[in-house]
């Protein structure tokens, strides 16, 4: 299986925290539709291995993708049905901000292929909202639940962000208990990050803002966990809380090293090599003027920046930062099988002693391997990091 991502660039104005790429203007938004379309054409005939395994997974995300006409997502997705072998199970998602969610648009997205919608709430709290700079308000936030509700869509999920400044639990819990009036199939939840290109991290540079203190952030992240859970919605991966048959394909097969390839500018690729001795990652020109020009120059792929090959060893230890943030874990099986990867003495016997201190869950019978417990998934990234160290 592989799985295609399309980076919509466009977005009607800059959230404070976001270190995405986006642009604020639409004025090449034609254009740019025509392009994206040469590059599934150009990638296809350079390299016909690209086409060669089935589409389980097509994902819009941006930016915001649904700035985009309907009519311009069923041209993109009739172009994808025409180049690949598409699974007739395929999972499609578009993500959506709840200011461009209309009873119209939806009906005639669903109509082109789209059966998963993820929307950016993040908040239900009008000042927050402000301080984010998000370009709807809260009614709009329900309006726009409501009609993912009615939409037909097969799933739906949407953001949360905890963790923000001088948010107390009771905020946080007003606008989990007000998302879940709408019996959400899905919930990405974040802690807000200061990322230092941003505004906010501008703002905190200047001490104009004071982030949360990483005790609170905790104490958020286990609210978010055990109300999701009481509703039935629960955790698969540190961020996302699903109910059963819903959790994202897309994102799973990520956390997994399946191939995916990307389009669009800024978007980022992963396929194995075909001997499977190792993988290469690439990513496409980061800015629309350039991604545009370069497409016009007939360059290969419209990229490559940085092009890295990952040996089995490198690929291992990266399975197991982003495996370890999973309710999964990582089997041992699968990391000997797959990158020849086996955990030495000095690593087994570190993993003993976190599953002693309640980090990491009891292995089950007749499958060895590492999952994190509630307790240890809030320290997922130290745990990795402690045991890739000592391989």
């Amino acid at each position: 299986m592989a799985g295609l991502y399309i980076h919509i660039p466009f977005c009607k104005q800059a959230c404070t925290y976001c270190d995405f790429y986006f642009e604020t203007s639409r004025k090449h938004r034609a254009d740019f539709v025509h392009r994206l379309l040469g590059e599934m054409e150009m990638v296809t005939a350079e390299r016909p291995d690209f086409t060669s395994e089935k589409i389980e997974t097509i994902y819009f995300g941006g930016g915001t993708p649904s700035q985009l006409t309907a009519v311009e997502i069923n041209q993109l997705l009739e172009k994808i049905r025409l180049l690949w072998n598409v699974s007739m199970e395929v999972e499609i998602t578009l993500e959506m901000n709840p200011d461009d969610v209309k009873k119209g648009y939806l009906a005639e997205i669903v109509d082109a292929g789209i059966n998963r919608i993820s929307m950016g709430v993040q908040t239900f709290n009008p000042e927050r909202l402000r301080f984010m700079n998000r370009a709807h308000s809260r009614e709009e936030a329900h309006l726009a639940l409501e009609a993912l509700q009615q939409s037909g869509c097969r799933s739906w999920t949407a953001d949360l962000i905890y963790g923000n400044p001088d948010q107390d639990e009771a905020d946080l819990m007003q606008d989990i208990d007000a998302l879940l009036e709408y019996n959400p199939p899905h919930v990405s939840a974040y802690s807000l990050t200061v990322e230092p290109k941003t505004k906010l991290g501008s703002m905190v540079r200047k001490n104009i803002v004071k982030p949360a203190e990483d005790d609170l952030v905790s104490r958020h992240m286990k609210v978010v966990t055990e109300s999701l859970g009481k509703a039935g919605i629960e955790r698969y991966e540190v961020s996302n809380f699903a109910r059963p048959g819903h959790e994202s394909r897309h994102n799973s097969s990520y956390w997994t090293h399946t191939n995916y390839l990307g389009l669009g500018p800024s978007a980022h690729s992963l396929w194995w090599d075909a001997d499977g001795k190792g993988a290469t990652r690439w990513s496409n020109e980061p800015k629309l003027a350039g991604y545009m020009q370069r497409g016009e120059e007939n360059s290969p792929l419209f990229r490559q920046f940085e092009p890295e090959f990952l040996d089995k060893k490198a690929l291992a230890e990266e399975r197991m930062l982003i495996g370890l943030r999973t309710a999964r874990g990582v089997k041992e099986e699968s990391l000997a099988q797959r990158y020849n990867y086996k955990l030495n003495a000095d690593q087994r016997s570190w993993i003993a002693r976190m599953r002693k201190e309640g980090y990491i869950q009891p292995e089950r019978d007749g499958e060895a391997g590492v999952r994190l417990s509630d307790r240890g998934l809030m320290l997922a990234d130290y745990i990795a990091l402690q045991i890739i160290s000592r391989g």
